[in-house]
């Protein structure tokens, strides 16, 4: 069973940041690519949204019981552009989960009181909220995050990075809208860089490293960074983690993939290389779910750039 990726934006940022503390550069300005912001609406949810790619999704299931009879789905929605995260997560179960439940839950205490949290309540149309503005301890960046109870999902629209006085961030809370249902259809979703999902499990490339361990390779960059090469190491957002295959289930595999890659400048991950590898597909699921991380790239001298970093995804037979 696919397992929760996102655990709230706050709780991962912790522990993946490594940050100094620096306020972004206006040279970052420089940077920004050509996003091409459109409404969203995805069938069975409540929500549209602008957003400024064709959005990832990521799906996953908790039992609510022992005998798992009922389930509580989450789905998240993720969009990347000029050194921002977008996400909006919905959250359903056949009792629809209360605002205050989902906010004790992705919501950190510690952040919540802190003094330096910007908190209010919010209402769009008949629907009530809680909007949260906040700093990580170190970082250099915004979140802001806004719960919302509708009809029938609880849904938190968050931004990572950037400013929150940033406009295009602002412009996309204020396009959130409940009930409308208008916009392109989402479906499955879109992979990193434009690529449509399907049902079918996406081809892994045929190129393979010496070893003989299968590799996915992107477009070569001029310039990538260690992680002590650079001002603030990359920062993983959302994490997917992979399916367990029922081969590798059948046959006890358990085991970590290791797996480097390039968090690139541009948000995107362009290459990966196995270091190790576990067999029965794991290996290869494992890649499929790296290439739906996101990320808040590296800076070095005011700048985004791209960094070379390794991730290990852990597999364990239930």
């Amino acid at each position: 069973m696919l397992v929760a990726l996102f655990s709230m934006i706050s709780l991962l940022v912790l522990t993946s940041a490594e940050s100094a503390t620096h306020s972004l550069p206006a040279s970052l300005n420089s940077q920004d690519e050509n996003a091409d912001w459109e409404l969203y609406t995805s069938s069975g949810e409540e929500f549209s949204v602008l957003m400024p790619e064709p959005p990832g999704v990521i799906q996953t299931s908790d039992c609510l019981d022992l005998l798992c009879l009922g389930k509580r789905v989450e789905t998240t929605y993720a969009a990347y552009s000029n050194g921002v995260v977008y996400v909006v997560t919905s959250f359903k179960a056949p009792t629809r989960p209360s605002l205050e439940e989902i906010i004790s839950e992705k919501m950190s205490p510690a952040v919540i009181s802190s003094d330096s949290t910007v908190t209010s309540n919010v209402k769009l149309n008949k629907f009530r909220g809680k909007n949260y503005i906040y700093q990580v301890e170190n970082s250099d960046y915004d979140i802001l995050t806004t719960f919302y109870l509708a009809d029938e999902h609880v849904y938190q629209v968050t931004a990572t990075g950037g400013s929150r006085n940033d406009p295009e961030i602002l412009r996309f809370f204020e396009s959130f809208s409940l009930g409308s249902g208008n916009g392109i259809e989402i479906g499955e979703g879109a992979r990193r860089g434009g690529t449509t999902l399907s049902s079918a499990p996406p081809k892994i490339a045929a190129q393979r490293s010496k070893d003989n361990r299968p590799s996915v390779n992107g477009a070569q960059l001029e310039n990538v960074f260690k992680p002590q090469d650079v001002l603030r190491k990359a920062i993983i957002v959302i994490k997917p983690i992979p399916e367990y295959t029922e081969e590798a289930r059948n046959n006890q595999i358990e085991g970590i993939v290791t797996l480097q890659m390039v968090f690139a400048s541009t948000g995107r991950v362009t290459t990966i290389r196995t270091i190790s590898g576990l067999k029965d597909g794991l290996t290869e699921n494992a890649i499929r779910a790296a290439l739906k991380i996101y990320f808040l790239p590296a800076l070095k001298n005011g700048k985004r750039v791209s960094q070379y970093i390794r991730v290990e995804y852990h597999f364990n037979v239930y």
